[in-house]
């Protein structure tokens, strides 16, 4: 019995086609089938993992088809027959001192990394021409890649060798990520063409009174360092509440729904200048389970939009159903976005200001019964 359903699932080609049945693109997947191939000795090791069920039930009663049960004290001539069965190594267990061999059934359990090795993408325009994108990944480590490389152009008839590579927490030495067992982030990447370096981006976790973010860093052709955002500052829950970009504007974040989605995005503005007029929009997303509640809270936002301290400021509010999704989001043109759901809790429709507004967008699920 040997299940590897998490394999399931994955999108192994994709063709897009226009409205004359024309292929527009193809897209092909490949996958590392027996995980990584840089993995480590003990990772290939743990990959298969027999579960052997004994001491419970006398060996004569499993059903015939079984492989062999022996004692581990019986001559290694007597063992030699069962060394490999299916890809596994049986376990010798001895049971009440019995050296006859029984039908014992073998259950493995896998737990290999299904990785994507390699991603072929082709686009197919007028007249013949197409152009091909193959990416391949390779992984120093089971769980995550550590380089992405790989770019033709067929239509030009160019070959450039795009190589980029990812670098996480043990290999930057981050110990507090390591500790906190955040391995799997992307703290440093590196883009190359032809050996020659393109861009490189940092991302830092300075604070040591958290695991949050700090700081993005980019670097460019002659490696001068620059801050592109600062993370400034985030609540109890990890909340991010002020960021900054580099040309100096910050943006403030306010948080509703009991702490869980971002109610509104104050670009232009410090968190300490908008916390103090956000106390009567947070209760009323507190409080939000209806269309009666749910307008009132639009009532409010678009009150706080228009408070004199932030006249300069650049204002987008939202309003959600909770586990659903976005209800609505009104911009700094003041135009709002109303997202409406089907029974299923699908995307329907976007429209303009209210439910019955103009139809802005309109999505349809065309499911075979």
């Amino acid at each position: 019995m040997e299940s590897r359903d998490w394999r399931n699932g994955q999108l192994l080609k994709y063709i897009a086609f226009n409205s004359n049945n024309d292929t527009i693109k193809i897209s092909k997947r490949d996958f590392y089938l027996a995980g990584a191939p840089n993995a480590s000795v003990n990772y290939h090791q743990e990959r298969n993992v027999k579960m052997l069920l004994y001491n419970l039930i006398s060996p004569t009663y499993y059903s015939p088809g079984g492989e062999s049960l022996i004692d581990a004290a019986a001559p290694i001539s007597s063992m030699a027959g069962n060394a490999y069965v299916n890809g596994v190594f049986p376990s010798y267990i001895g049971l009440n001192n019995n050296t006859q061999q029984g039908n014992f059934p073998i259950f493995v359990k896998h737990s290999d990394a299904f990785l994507l090795k390699r991603e072929t993408t082709t686009d197919y325009f007028i007249g013949g021409k197409k152009k091909s994108k193959i990416s391949e990944y390779f992984y120093d480590n089971p769980l995550y890649p550590t380089t992405l490389t790989s770019k033709k152009d067929s239509s030009s008839g160019e070959d450039a060798m795009i190589d980029t590579s990812y670098k996480y927490a043990p290999e930057k030495g981050n110990q507090k990520l390591v500790n906190a067992n955040m391995i799997g982030i992307t703290l440093e990447t590196e883009v190359k063409e032809n050996s020659k370096m393109l861009s490189k981006i940092e991302i830092k976790y300075d604070n040591p009174l958290n695991l949050f973010p700090t700081s993005v860093l980019s670097y460019d052709l002659q490696n001068t360092v620059s801050t592109e955002i600062t993370y400034d500052q985030y609540d109890s829950k990890g909340n991010l509440l002020q960021y900054t970009t580099k040309d100096g504007i910050s943006t403030a974040i306010i948080w509703g729904y009991n702490s869980t989605q971002p109610i509104a995005k104050i670009v232009g503005a410090t968190y300490a200048q908008v916390s103090s007029l956000a106390a009567d929009i947070i209760s009323a997303s507190d409080s939000d389970t209806n269309a009666t509640t749910e307008q009132d809270l639009i009532d409010k936002l678009d009150i706080f939009r228009k408070q004199s301290a932030l006249s300069s400021a650049q204002i987008t509010t939202y309003t959600y159903d909770p586990l659903i999704g976005v209800k609505s989001i009104t911009p700094p043109s003041g135009i709002r976005e109303v997202y409406l759901y089907d029974t299923a809790n699908r995307l329907k429709e976007i429209r303009e200001n209210n439910a019955l507004g103009k139809v802005l967008k309109e999505f349809k699920y065309n499911y075979k019964p």
